[in-house]
């Protein structure tokens, strides 16, 4: 979240679904790191940001009926941007693999997305979900 309260999503093309859409940045756990741990290094990777502040807003299981995966959603603050530290080929590799589109929007704006199915996945909706109910108290 944005220092205006903006949300940031990412926009890529998803190649099992055939069609390019909005999503939260997210990583997957490597194996001995902790949880908040991949959420700050998915910051950086897919946002080149950091935050001062990560807040756990929940788990969710996004298909417990045919996978054993579970995700937490983190709600970062205090944002700053990165300083570039990768080499010009790596970040033109980056760009070329993960062809990433990102932006900042208000949540009236990512409910327009979801009504014209541009936010489409379980683990946005999900996210959202936790979000919403996280600021209402």
């Amino acid at each position: 979240e944005s220092n205006d309260k903006k949300l940031w999503l990412v926009r890529q093309y998803r190649h099992p679904i055939k069609k390019i859409i909005w999503q939260f940045p997210g990583e997957g756990k490597l194996v001995g790191e902790s949880w908040e741990d991949a959420a700050r290094r998915g910051l950086k990777e897919e946002l080149q940001v950091q935050a001062d502040s990560l807040v756990d807003l929940g788990v969710f299981h996004p298909d417990p009926g045919g996978l054993e995966q579970k995700f937490h959603a983190y709600l970062a603050t205090g944002l700053s941007t990165l300083e570039a530290t990768a080499s010009a080929s790596e970040s033109a590799t980056h760009a070329e693999v993960e062809n990433l589109e990102i932006a900042s929007f208000s949540r009236a704006e990512i409910d327009q997305f979801i009504d014209a199915g541009e936010v489409c996945d379980n683990w946005t909706l999900a996210a959202l979900f936790l979000y919403d109910r996280a600021k209402r108290g």
